[in-house]
C-alpha cells in the first residue's frame, strides 16, 4: 500500500506502536522520523531518505531498503532479517543488538556504524565493517571473504589480501599500495582512482574489473580485458603478461611475438596458430593448452610445463 505524507502523520498520531506492514514508502523523505517500535516487514523503503530516523526496535523483517539513506539512523534492537539492505548507506547507523540473520549488506555503506552485539552478523560484515572503519592497514587477511561489499577509500596499504574474494567489491579511491592481492579474485571489482602503486597482483581474477583511467597498472589493465573479452587475433607484440592468470583464454591467431608471458597461467589456453616468436615462456604452465600449428621459433621455454599440450604442427627451432 502506497502512503502519504499525511497519512504516515496520522498513523504516528495514533500514539500506538506504527502498522506500516507492505507500506510502500520508496524515495520518501523519512529523515529523522520517530518510528521505533514500527511494524515494517515486507515494507518497500527503496531509495527512501531515513537519515537520523529512530528505528529502535522496529520490525523490519523482508524490508525493502535497498539504496536508503539510513546516515546515524538509530536501528538497536531493530529486526532486520532478511531485509534487503544492499547499497544502503548505514554510515554512523546504531545497529547494537539488532538481528541482521540473512540481511543482505551487499555494497551497504558500513563505515562508522556501530555494530557492537548485532546478532547473527556474518563475519564476513564485520571484517568488512571494522576495515570500512577503522582501516587495515598492513593487516594479514589471506583467503578473507569479502565479495560485494563496500570499501571505497578504506586505508588497505600492505595489506595482505592473498587470495582473498573481492570480487565485485568496491575499492574505489581505496589505498592498497603495496598490498599482496596475490591470486585474489577481483572479478568486477571496481578500483576507480585506487592507489596501487607497489601492489602485486599476480595471477590475480581479473575478469571485468574495472581500473578505471589507472596509468600505474596498465599491465594488469591489458590483463583483464584480455580474460574478459579473449584475445584472438589480437596483436600483443611485446606485452607484458608476466605472472598472469590466463588459465583457458582464447588466443587463437594472436601476434604474441616477443611476449613476456613468463610464469603464466596458460592451462587449457587456445594458442592455436599464434605468433610466439621470441616470447618468453619460462616456467609457463601450458598444460593441456592448443599450440597447433603456433610459431614458437626463438621462443624461450625453459621450465614451462607441456604436459598434455597439443603441439601438432607448431613451429620450433
Amino acid at each position: 500500500m502506497e502512503l502519504s505524507i499525511k497519512e504516515i502523520d496520522r498513523v504516528l498520531e495514533s500514539g500506538e506502536r506504527p502498522w506500516l506492514v507492505g507500506a510502500d514508502l520508496m524515495g520518501v523523505n523519512l529523515k529523522a522520523i520517530d518510528l521505533s517500535g514500527a511494524h515494517l516487514n515486507d515494507a518497500n523503503l527503496g531509495g527512501a531518505d531515513l537519515e537520523g530516523a529512530i528505528l529502535a526496535g522496529a520490525d523490519v523483517r523482508n524490508a525493502v531498503m535497498r539504496g536508503a539513506n539510513l546516515r546515524n539512523a538509530d536501528l538497536t534492537n531493530a529486526d532486520m532479517r532478511r531485509a534487503d539492505c544492499s547499497g544502503a548507506d548505514l554510515r554512523g547507523a546504531d545497529l547494537q543488538g539488532a538481528n541482521m540473520l540473512g540481511t543482505d549488506l551487499r555494497w551497504a555503506n558500513l563505515a562508522h556504524a556501530d555494530l557492537r552485539h548485532a546478532r547473527w552478523l556474518a563475519d564476513k560484515w564485520r571484517l568488512v565493517w571494522e576495515i570500512s572503519t577503522e582501516g587495515a592497514a598492513g593487516v594479514p587477511m589471506r583467503r578473507a571473504k569479502m565479495s560485494f561489499a563496500h570499501l571505497a577509500g578504506a586505508d588497505l596499504k600492505e595489506a595482505d589480501l592473498t587470495g582473498a574474494d573481492l570480487r565485485a567489491t568496491d575499492l574505489s579511491e581505496a589505498d592498497l599500495r603495496g598490498a599482496s592481492l596475490r591470486k585474489a579474485n577481483l572479478a568486477m571489482a571496481t578500483l576507480r582512482d585506487a592507489r596501487l602503486e607497489g601492489a602485486d597482483l599476480d595471477y590475480a581474477d581479473l575478469r571485468e574489473t574495472d581500473f578505471g583511467r589507472h596509468r600505474a597498472v596498465e599491465r594488469w589493465r591489458v590483463v583483464g580485458e584480455i580474460v574478459t573479452h579473449g584475445a584472438a587475433g589480437r596483436d600483443l607484440q611485446g606485452a607484458d603478461l608476466r605472472n598472469a592468470e590466463l588459465t583457458m583464454v582464447d588466443f587463437r591467431g594472436a601476434d604474441l611475438r616477443g611476449a613476456d608471458l613468463s610464469g603464466s597461467e596458460l592451462g587449457k589456453a587456445d594458442l592455436t596458430t599464434a605468433d610466439l616468436r621470441g616470447a618468453d615462456l619460462r616456467r609457463a604452465n601450458l598444460r593441456g593448452a592448443t599450440l597447433e600449428s603456433a610459431d614458437l621459433r626463438n621462443a624461450q621455454l625453459e621450465g614451462a610445463k607441456l604436459k598434455g599440450a597439443k603441439l601438432t604442427g607448431a613451429r620450433r627451432d
